[in-house]
């Protein structure tokens, strides 16, 4: 049944799918203000109110619910879910201002955008679009025929608009590539990005996130600055003699800075500061760039829930593209073979056999990990790289296992079996397992009273404000520089007598301005990490809460989510002993025992250091052959098949 309302409020909702838009937002708030008038209800939202959400990445504020960076076709959303539970619990609402359809979703089925349509009047709320209004009505109510097919043929449009514009984005980068252009996206590390003509005149270099939209135009990556291009060569150099580890481990001692320092990002929806430590992947991408040999490559991966790259142009999605177990989209790897390459436009900065070397070094380095994914999903590894086979001291791998998973021996898996045996572990029962045991170390009243004393004694002598204070004072001259010289353009912008003046003046003006708002940003980024949210006490009493609730969370067998922070905080390591018993006719390997160590505890076995690679540790056909020949017949054991990894004969039947 439809409540009854308090005609007085209205609340405005909108989405920005590419999180680009800066500008419109606050127009369209504007414009339910002035709705809002003209219904005589209450609104308090406003331009600047929706400003400082999108710098904050706040999905809703007082009456503006705002999904920014969120996709047409994600029914569920954040500001969105927040605006439903408003809309039940407050019966002040009656009106909700959406500037048009696609605002609020570009569905895959046009039904889905009509039930989040009727989901909102069935609610007691009217929609407002600019251009129609729908009407709030109770559930038992039917929606008018003409309405309801309206609805669906503008949601179907919102749908298919984003199918062409997939379509049309693939063949505009297809193009671009093929002529030597950049696709898009931030320039690799040594190299920046520039506009140049179809002739390939280069007019001038492209300030970092500047967009420059000019008939004639595209844009060419091309070489850096020197020091910049020096250390690549160098790290090009390294990786022939060490792994990318290693080089990492190298340059973060001697203090270089990574690509990133200084820059925010986004990880799994939460904006943070980049570290500024070199990793194993930057130095890999940085050994494997082909714009060195000056080659420019577009379709690396295909992604994409509407149509995907491939060397004619878009494709269909294929059953490929899907999980085998999660039925979901998934990111495909494209061979060699179905990218696009084209010449760059400067020289080669290092000789293509080289590079081809190096590739090949990289490639038999990575093995067979090189393209698979990891989970970025804390829950479904806990207790990833601290699990060992005490039998041959090798890493046990996770793997899947149905709805569950496993870990299981990696050199026994590596090899195929030629190696090692068939050790395994369940893997939530051993996340469990040593949750309990972290909990019966700390269950003593002696360690808890240590651990308390160590906490507060690591709070004390932590402080994230001696950590940002540099960063922060040089954010705010940098700010204040900014400003000075915003007074000084605005000035000049009033004096300017000539059209040509004042054209010049104001896209520098426009400059000024987006690199004080991005100045701003990166400030109350940095000033919000230095910000005293809780006391000391309050901290380490919450880490002791924490403590207290291990067994409560052991039993949790589906949510391993904060098991992997305690992994890691307290370095546990699980070394688990395996021996075969025999299971009727069968010999299989079981768990009868192992070692938990903690800390900086040493291992009471050795672990395993030789190589991992399959084409390293599987036995040749050859040889394999050849040491069939030379067995003794005698020296077979007999009824012993658990090694096998086939189905084989149990002896014959009488």
């Amino acid at each position: 049944m439809m409540a009854k309302k308090l005609s007085d409020r209205g609340v405005f909702y909108s989405r920005d799918s590419g999180g680009k838009h800066e500008t419109t937002p606050g127009e369209y708030v504007r414009w339910a203000s002035k709705e809002a008038n003209k219904y005589n209800l209450k609104f308090s939202g406003s331009a600047s109110q929706i400003d400082r959400m999108i710098r904050k990445g706040l999905p809703f504020d007082g009456d503006i619910y705002f999904d920014y960076g969120v996709s047409g076709n994600q029914i569920s959303r954040p500001a969105l879910n927040q605006l439903f539970v408003d809309a039940i619990s407050d019966p002040s609402i009656t009106h909700l201002f959406i500037p048009k359809r696609n605002r609020l979703a570009r569905p895959d089925d046009a039904l889905d955008g009509v039930e989040l349509e009727n989901k909102i009047s069935a609610a007691g709320i009217t929609i407002v679009y600019q251009s129609n209004v729908v009407q709030a009505r109770p559930r038992w109510k039917r929606r008018d025929l003409g309405d309801l097919l309206c609805a669906v043929a503008e949601f179907d449009q919102t749908g298919k608009f984003r199918l062409e514009l997939g379509k049309a984005m693939i063949y505009s980068q297809i193009e671009l590539t093929k002529g030597g252009y950049s696709a898009g996206g931030r320039a690799p590390y040594g190299f920046r990005r520039h506009l140049a003509k179809l002739d390939g005149t280069v007019i001038r270099e492209l300030k970092d996130g500047e967009i420059v939209k000019m008939p004639g135009h595209h844009v060419v990556w091309l070489p850096g600055p020197k020091e910049e291009i020096d250390l690549a060569l160098r790290i090009r150099q390294m990786l022939l003699k060490m792994p990318a580890s290693r080089v990492a481990t190298v340059l973060n001692a001697e203090g270089i800075p990574s690509p990133d320092t200084g820059r925010s990002r986004k990880d799994n929806g939460v904006r943070h500061l980049v570290s500024g430590l070199w990793h194993q992947t930057t130095i890999v991408n940085i050994g494997r760039n082909p714009l060195f040999k000056a080659v420019v490559r577009y379709g690396v991966r295909s992604m994409g829930d509407q149509v995907r790259m491939s060397p004619d142009g878009p494709r269909d999605l294929e059953e490929a593209d899907y999980d085998l177990y999660t039925q979901k989209l998934k990111v495909i790897r494209n061979v060699e073979s179905s990218r696009i390459t084209a010449p760059a436009h400067f020289e080669p900065i290092v000789d293509p056999a080289d590079h081809e070397k190096l590739q090949k070094i990289l490639d038999q380095r990575a093995g067979i990990q090189r393209g698979k994914s990891r989970s970025r999903d804390p829950a479904m590894n806990p207790l990833g790289c601290r699990v060992f086979d005490m039998s041959c001291g090798s890493t046990m791998y996770r793997a899947s296992e149905g709805k569950t998973y496993r870990y299981s021996c990696g050199l026994y898996i590596q090899s195929h079996g030629q190696q090692c045996a068939h050790n395994k572990i369940n893997g939530p029962m051993a996340a469990r397992f040593g949750l309990s045991c972290i909990r019966q170390k700390l269950s003593f009243p002696t360690a808890q009273q240590k651990l308390r004393q160590r906490l507060e004694k690591f709070a004390k002598t932590q402080s994230a404000h001696d950590q940002f204070k540099s960063e922060i004072e040089q954010k705010k001259s940098e700010l204040n520089t900014v400003t000075k010289q915003l007074e000084t353009v605005a000035r000049n912008l009033a004096l300017a007598e000539t059209e040509d003046q004042r054209n010049a003046t104001a896209q520098v003006f426009e400059q000024l301005v987006e690199k004080k708002k991005l100045l701003e940003s990166e400030l109350e980024i940095l000033q919000q990490k230095t910000e005293p949210v809780r006391s000391i006490d309050s901290e380490v009493d919450q880490v002791m809460q924490l403590v207290d609730r291990l067994t409560e969370l052991a039993e949790q067998s589906e949510d391993f989510s904060k098991a992997k922070e305690i992994f890691d905080l307290t370095n546990l390591r699980m070394f688990l002993q395996f021996k075969p018993k025999k299971l009727t006719k069968r010999v299989v390997n079981k768990l009868v025992g192992g070692v938990v160590v903690f800390g900086g505890a040493e291992a009471p076995i050795e672990i395993y250091q030789g190589p991992t690679a399959t084409s390293k540790l599987k036995e040749k056909p050859q040889k394999a052959a050849k040491k069939k020949r030379n067995t003794n017949q005698n020296d077979l054991p007999s009824g012993r098949e658990d090694k096998s990894l086939r189905n084989v004969s149990r002896d014959d039947r009488i």
